[in-house]
């Protein structure tokens, strides 16, 4: 491996993510995060995506849920159901008739399960994003971010949540680009899944993602 390649890794986290993740395995999870306020922030990316030809973005209905099992996995079909069942919605984006992006929304909690409150009436919880490998990089994933905030907007939502791993450099980037705002730095942790702690490390006045 080159001295490039494990320089690009450490930049972005990936070696410091290897080690949590082997620790987890062992039965001991640590995990630091950031809770992150979202807004509605132009971006450049979100204008070249909009060039992309047939790029569609809508709101996924109940009945076709099983378009986005490539981006979910096998198997999760049942639980795609129960997401929807408990009133959360999926939005996405599509080429053709193919779904491409997904991002699914919480109107009721932000369940991110080491921090949990409920939500007000104009507010909403943003997880389990993804964009199909092969479409990484064109800016989908922004845009359908931005379509997003304002498709909840006309219904009065108008305040965003989301978190991000701490060691997740790529995804501390893409929250940068949208204009998004570290509310507080946390710390979970997990033993053997009998015993858990979550600490509220640090509550920032609204600085934007770093």
């Amino acid at each position: 491996m080159s001295l490039n390649r494990i320089l690009r890794k450490a930049r972005n986290g990936i070696y410091m993510q290897r080690l949590l993740s082997n620790l987890a395995r062992l039965g001991i999870e640590i995990t630091p995060y950031n809770i992150v306020r979202e807004q509605a922030n132009a971006a450049g990316s979100a204008v070249a995506a909009a060039a992309i030809p047939d790029l569609e973005v809508d709101w996924l209905e109940d009945h076709e849920l099983g378009e986005v099992l490539h981006l979910e996995g096998k198997g999760m079909l049942d639980e795609l159901q129960q997401r929807a069942a408990n009133g959360h919605r999926c939005y996405v984006a599509k080429l053709g008739a193919r779904v491409v992006a997904k991002m699914w929304c919480d109107l009721q909690e932000f369940h991110y399960p080491p921090c949990q409150f409920d939500l007000q009436d104009n507010e909403a919880y943003f997880y389990a994003a993804h964009t199909e490998p092969g479409h990484q990089g064109m800016g989908i994933s922004p845009f359908l971010r931005e379509n997003c905030y304002k498709a909840l907007a006309k219904e009065g939502i108008t305040n965003f949540y989301s978190y991000t791993e701490y060691f997740n450099i790529p995804a501390k980037k893409f929250k940068r680009k949208l204009g998004a705002r570290n509310i507080a730095l946390c710390l979970h942790v997990s033993l053997f899944d009998h015993i858990s702690w979550n600490w509220t490390l640090r509550k920032y006045e609204e600085n934007p993602v770093s």
